[in-house]
């Protein structure tokens, strides 16, 4: 079984609320998705609350796409750092927030912002094998 996530670019502003509401709403989408990295801003940047506070308002959750963007032209590693997610965590207690990709290579700190985030959980898809993993466990 298969469920759907909107992709949302902070830089469109309040389009991209819209995008959110109608893929929910309209499309079944069960949860927004963010990639800081692509966007260059960090998940703790400004332009991106807009987009938290809808999810909250919605009541789904939001996957923030983390690691290190090997693949990403001119990524800033530092864009998906997990400190970004810990002080989003704080500012939207009710947002319910998932780390994709285990925020690799920043084990310890991912591990850390769930533990003292009751709204923050973690997948671990394609780095649970790399060097450092064992923290994950």
């Amino acid at each position: 079984k298969f469920i759907g996530f909107a992709g949302l670019d902070p830089h469109k502003g309040m389009d991209a609320l819209a995008e959110l509401t109608r893929m929910v709403t309209k499309h079944g989408m069960r949860g927004a998705a963010i990639d800081p990295y692509l966007a260059r801003i960090p998940a703790s940047h400004a332009r991106y609350y807009p987009i938290y506070a809808k999810c909250c308002e919605l009541d789904v959750p939001i996957v923030i796409t983390t690691g290190p963007a090997t693949l990403v032209r001119d990524a800033v590693m530092d864009d998906a750092h997990p400190r970004h997610i810990d002080r989003v965590a704080a500012d939207f207690p009710d947002l319910k927030i998932v780390i994709s990709h285990g925020c690799y290579p920043w084990v310890n700190e991912a591990v850390m912002t769930v533990h003292r985030n009751r709204n923050v959980y973690m997948d671990l898809a394609e780095y649970e094998e790399q060097p450092f993993s064992e923290g994950y466990i």
